[in-house]
């Protein structure tokens, strides 16, 4: 399992209580990580643009370094970050956050986004952006480029060519141009139109930086030159306005501002920001960046794009037409589309949103929301869900799917050589949920945990279950499905789990807890584990499977076969049944081992061979024959037509008449001579009942609760009628006697031993009796009965006579 996590190329960083560093600078891999309470310090360069930071509410106020041409987005609880190399960037949040440049002498970008934020640029040619709230903003040296709004008090230019835009139609350190069509020269030049109206500006090929305002604006930026456009705010002074079209040429920062703005790059490395409105941004060539803002926005990139919304906005449309592109959601219900390049889907921030990878080999996270990725169109996908109820499919191609860190997730692999993992789920701490995981066609491996099922479909699949009552199907999840041929190996893991294999010879490991195993058709491996496990057969599919459990109580359960047929129990074994749901009436040989064993057959005609050990057989209906074996054996009779084949030295055994089918003609029943004790055991029976036993030492007790006749003839026999007016006959032998009514009948002839009578009542003992105990009433279902005061009375023999815990009147009599 290690290995297969390794290709993840995915670490994760806890930190404590206290005031943490973090270095995702020296590693190749995207890297999560979270640092708890205290003031905590990140580092995070531009090899890895899926680096994300976790900050919790009130957790400190912490750092983030950005160095080697790094470009970081703040999650939410992050206060302040630096640029520590050229070409970094950093984009706040909405709280007051402190931005500065450490070292970028090719310059920086920086932007506050919300909050009252506090930016300071370096030595370089940095581009600075308070956005909303009452932000201060420090250029430095060099040729920078200092944006506010309408709240900014303080823009300060300390040294260089720069360029400081308000809200105020006074510019400094550069030409003002105003009008309602402005064209840009070859110098670095800033361009500004009008007080409104609907106005067209070309810029030149120079490096220009254009402002619009209100009024449906069309900006061109495509005329050499790496230049910034921004749209403006109109009447609304948080920055939604104007309705604009933008086009950009090479190099470009182009800024919708607001409205329902269309913004088309240009060949160039191009960086796109949108805002409120319904927005459309193309991406026509170079590496862009593009963040499509809180509009319900279609985004379309080209070659190694980065694209994102961490707006508000819903029904946004994200395609990558080709190349690497990264697209990052906003919170809004969003819909992505990749293609055929290899394509980076990071982080759903919220919403519904809906992931259509591409071709290429794709990297998909989710978040909160109930988040839907359908389909990786093929390529090697690595998907992950995120916290949300998760719908995940690999299609084509060897996946990798995640489920997430929460939710109940449903995951296909598709076809391919799949990956697929559950993951986390109801709590937070922990792996769960009720997942549905499906691994498609393919070599599967696929990881569930507590309460997941899991389908293999076709290939060689593995499937761990995790902790938690799981299902898992090797090769689809319908009894007698083959279609999806494959040798899987699937262990269920902690809980009470369910696996099925399906076609194939599989391997199926059931691990602790109480399991439901079916191997399917072929030659199935099977082991439960721990627990109390099962292992099902069906159409005798099982003849041929290999079973080596050595844990727990377990069973063999022979389900749906249309045919009669002989199984015998292995030797680790204890239980053997066919479905008590089938009712067929074809004649099974089931057949037990030397351990205690319980074997219940069908309505056939069958034969049941408990062989060594303790076994409780039970033919059911039809005319059986059972043969316990040596030890202590149990047979349950419910026909007449049931036989019972016993040696004599076999062990004490017991008849159980289940119905009153069981009896003959004369409503009775007579013990053969190997057998010991006999049961009536069915309270429903409107007849009074007549039991027999013979020579040897006879249990006889019956719960019909009629007026039954039990007859011990010789031997130390023991007779309870139950309920009803019953009447006793021990025969020669010390014979002991159970009566609950002053009706009950006690007959024993002189010479016929030393009896006992135990009574629940008041009682008199008769003549030829000699011992009476009177006996409490028992406790039933852990509630103690009131006790009523009884009496005993001898006889004129020697007798001994016990009380019970009442008040007894205790009378010998002679003797």
């Amino acid at each position: 399992m290690a290995n297969n996590f390794d290709n993840l190329n995915t670490n994760v960083l806890t930190g404590t209580l206290g005031a943490d560093v973090f270095d995702a600078t020296q590693s190749g891999a995207v890297t999560y990580m979270a640092g708890l309470t205290g003031n905590d310090v990140y580092y995070i360069d531009g090899n890895n643009t899926g680096d994300e930071v976790i900050e919790l509410a009130g957790g400190g106020t912490d750092t983030i370094f950005v160095v080697n041409n790094g470009y970081y987005i703040f999650a939410a609880n992050v206060e302040n970050g630096s640029v520590d190399g050229n070409d970094g960037a950093i984009s706040g949040n909405e709280l007051n956050n402190v931005l500065n440049v450490v070292s970028a002498p090719g310059g920086a970008w920086l932007w506050g986004y919300g909050g009252n934020d506090k930016i300071t640029g370096g030595s370089g040619d940095d581009s600075l952006y308070g956005g909303y709230g009452n932000d201060t903003i420090t250029g430095g040296g060099g040729y920078d480029q200092l944006y506010g709004d309408l709240w900014d008090t303080d823009l300060g230019g300390l040294g260089g060519n720069d360029v400081i835009t308000g809200t105020s139609t006074t510019k400094e350190d550069g030409d003002d141009l105003y009008g309602d069509v402005a064209y840009g020269d070859t110098s670095a030049s800033i361009v500004q139109y009008g007080v409104g109206g609907n106005d067209n500006i070309k810029t030149g090929t120079g490096i220009d930086t254009v402002y619009g305002d209100a009024g449906d604006n069309i900006e061109y930026g495509g005329r050499g030159g790496n230049d910034t456009i921004n749209t403006d705010t109109g009447t609304n002074p948080y920055g939604y306005g104007s309705d604009d079209e933008v086009y950009g040429d090479s190099g470009e920062y182009l800024n919708g501002r607001g409205g329902n703005d269309t913004i088309n790059t240009g060949k160039g490395n191009d960086h796109v920001f949108g805002d409120a409105g319904d927005s459309i941004y193309g991406g026509f060539g170079g590496n862009d960046t593009i963040n499509a803002g809180d509009g319900d926005n279609t985004v379309y990139g080209d070659a190694r794009d980065e694209l994102g919304a961490f707006g508000d906005g819903n029904g946004g449309y994200y395609g990558g037409i080709g190349g690497n592109d990264k697209i990052t959601t906003g919170s809004g219900d969003d819909i992505i589309y990749g293609d055929v390049a290899d394509d980076i889907y990071g982080g759903a921030r919220g919403g519904n949103d809906n992931i259509t990878a591409g071709a290429g080999d794709d990297l998909v996270y989710g978040d909160s929301g109930q988040t839907i990725y359908a389909y990786g169109r093929g390529g090697n996908d690595t998907i992950n869900g995120g916290d949300g109820d998760d719908v995940l499919y690999g299609d084509a191609g060897d996946d990798i799917s995640f489920g997430g860190y929460g939710g109940n997730d449903t995951i296909n692999g598709g076809n391919g050589n799949d990956f697929i993992y559950g993951d986390s789920g109801d709590d937070n701490s922990g792996y769960g949920g009720n997942d549905r995981l499906d691994g498609g066609a393919g070599d599967d491996r696929i990881y569930g945990d507590s309460g997941d099922e899991l389908d293999g479909f076709g290939g060689n699949d593995t499937l761990l279950g995790g902790a938690g009552n799981d299902k898992l199907y090797g090769d689809g999840d319908v009894y007698g499905n083959n279609e999806y041929g494959g040798k899987d190996t699937l262990s269920g893991g902690a809980g009470n789990d369910f696996l099925y294999g399906g076609g194939g010879n599989d391997t199926l490991n059931g691990d602790a807890g109480n399991d439901r195993l079916y191997g399917g058709s072929g030659v199935d491996k099977l082991n439960g584990g721990t627990g109390n496990d099962t292992y099902i057969y069906v159409n005798a599919d099982g003849a041929n499977d290999i079973i080596t459990d050595t844990g727990g109580i377990d069973t063999v359960e022979l389900s749906y076969d249309p045919a009669s047929f002989t199984y015998t129990l292995g030797a680790s074994l204890e239980h053997l049944v066919v479905d008590p749901q089938n009712t067929t009436s074809d004649d099974f040989t089931l057949i037990g081992n030397t351990l205690s064993n319980n074997i219940a057959a069908s309505d056939g005609d069958d034969i049941l061979r408990g062989l060594g050990g303790n076994d409780t057989l039970d033919g059911r209906n039809g005319s059986d024959t059972m043969e316990g074996g040596t030890g202590n054996d149990t047979y349950i009779l419910d026909n007449t037509g049931d036989v019972i084949v016993e040696l004599s030295g076999q062990g004490t055994d017991t008849v159980v008449l289940d119905d009153e089918l069981a009896l003959d003609s004369n409503n009775g029943y007579t013990l053969a001579s190997t057998l010991e004790n006999l049961t009536f055991a069915d309270p429903a029976a409107n007849d009074p009942v007549y039991l027999f036993g013979n020579a040897a030492n006879n249990i006889i007790i019956s719960y019909s609760g009629e007026d039954d006749r039990l007859v011990g003839f010789a031997g130390n026999d023991s007779l309870d009628g139950g309920g009803g007016d019953d009447w006793l006959v021990g025969g020669t032998g010390n014979d002991t006697y159970t009566v609950d009514s002053t009706d009950d009948i006690v007959s024993e002839l002189t010479g016929e031993g030393t009896d006992t009578v135990k009574s629940y009542v008041t009682w008199f003992l008769d003549a030829n009796l000699e011992h009476l105990t009177l006996l409490d009433v028992p406790v039933i279902n852990g509630s103690p009965t009131v006790q009523a005061d009884i009496d005993a009375i001898g006889n004129d023999a020697n007798n001994n006579i016990t009380g019970n815990s009442g008040d007894n009147v205790i009378v010998g009599r002679g003797g």
